[in-house]
């Protein structure tokens, strides 16, 4: 098994219908250029489940079916450690 993070961009969907009208429609100008489709914005996730190129590839972070740099806090061993920590904790509630 592998665990790889995704960033899937900005993606356009009708979620901003519970927004009143004119702050919707302003939300849609200011952000379209920076929006993808439904589909544009599954490549990432579809690429990174089933490409045999990244079989064993595992703690990577992937923009636009490419690697990406991840942030200061992505690269921080202490940060993932408590992260991990806390997940594990959260789960084992559930269980």
């Amino acid at each position: 098994a592998t665990a790889n993070a995704i960033h899937p961009g900005i993606i356009h969907t009708p979620l901003m219908r519970h927004y009143g009208n004119m702050q919707s429609m302003l939300t849609k100008l200011l952000s379209w250029p920076f929006t993808r489709n439904v589909e544009r914005g599954a490549a990432t996730q579809c690429y990174v489940a089933t490409s045999p190129l990244l079989d064993g590839v595992s703690g990577a972070y992937f923009a636009d079916c490419n690697p990406a740099r991840k942030s200061a806090h992505g690269r921080n061993p202490r940060l993932a450690k408590k992260l991990w920590s806390v997940s594990a904790d959260l789960a084992a509630a559930y269980l």
